[in-house]
């Protein structure tokens, strides 16, 4: 493509939790164009091997440039702890990942005492997290992580409150409750959605951080980098931003749930294929 500010940028998940940071980069860069690649059809990545989660990351990095990404975006937590330093290495083009602006979400609100880190299986067991943040936090500063699986059923299903939410908060959160952490870190992107029923069960002494904006304003940093390279400020066809959203399995379920994360009813979604395409 000649002029690179005209191409779109790619935004890739392993389902759709995903569509949480797509819905804050449009927000903040609404004349964009953007690809979302949701791949349904192999999730969930979080209880995956370390391997096939880099495997699977790079496969679908690499069909968003083929498809003329100018930048590719991991709003998969589970993807960006394992793969985001593998990725950022090795595709032609600059990779936005959620760990470093999460972290970075962190410091600005200023912990010091403790946190935990809540994410899929594969994000806790990953320490891409607990490494960064011990770098950067007091070493005094308790830094847990714990994984908290059934919150993504819960997000997907809109059970955001009620007799279930409550059961599921207090299986996994009484003993964070317990030790009454200065903060905890929303590090998964279906999180957000429960990030209410989150903070009323850990009660107001406790921050709930969600770095699905810092990811977005992360993004438009680095945006505004290939823009000076290619001699403009800004996108600059004159059109509005548009979204082409495209999953490896069950466009139907997509469209359903598409309001809830993304804030968008009668969402146009196709089913493509990777691994048919040339690698």
């Amino acid at each position: 493509m000649n002029d690179s500010r005209c191409a779109p940028i790619g935004v890739f998940d392993s389902g759709i939790g995903g569509l949480s940071i797509l819905r804050a980069l449009r927000d903040r860069l609404p004349d964009e164009r953007f690809i979302y690649l949701g791949d349904t059809a192999r999730l969930p990545y979080g209880t995956r091997g370390d391997d096939t989660i880099i495997r699977y990351s790079h496969e679908c990095a690499r069909f968003l440039i083929r498809h003329g990404a100018k930048m590719i975006v991991g709003a998969c937590n589970t993807a960006s702890s394992i793969a985001g330093d593998f990725l950022a290495a090795n595709l032609p083009v600059p990779f936005v990942g959620t760990v470093e602006p999460s972290v970075s979400c962190v410091l600005r609100a200023a912990v010091s005492r403790s946190l935990w880190i809540l994410g899929t299986e594969g994000t806790v067991r990953s320490g891409s997290y607990q490494k960064r943040l011990r770098s950067h936090l007091p070493s005094s500063c308790r830094i847990e992580a714990l994984a908290c699986p059934l919150f993504v059923p819960l997000a997907e299903e809109g059970l955001t409150d009620g007799a279930v939410c409550d059961a599921v908060m207090d299986l996994y959160l009484a003993p964070v409750r317990a030790s009454a952490p200065e903060a905890v870190l929303l590090a998964c992107t279906h999180y957000p959605l429960l990030a209410q029923a989150i903070s009323s069960y850990l009660g107001p002494t406790t921050i709930v951080l969600d770095g699905s904006i810092a990811v977005a304003e992360a993004v438009k940093e680095s945006l505004s980098l290939i823009n000076e390279q290619a001699n403009g400020a800004n996108h600059n066809d004159n059109r509005r931003g548009s979204l082409t959203c495209l999953v490896t399995d069950g466009a139907p379920r997509v469209n359903r749930l598409a309001e809830r994360f993304l804030g968008e009813s009668q969402l146009q979604v196709s089913v493509v294929s990777i691994d048919n395409e040339e690698q």
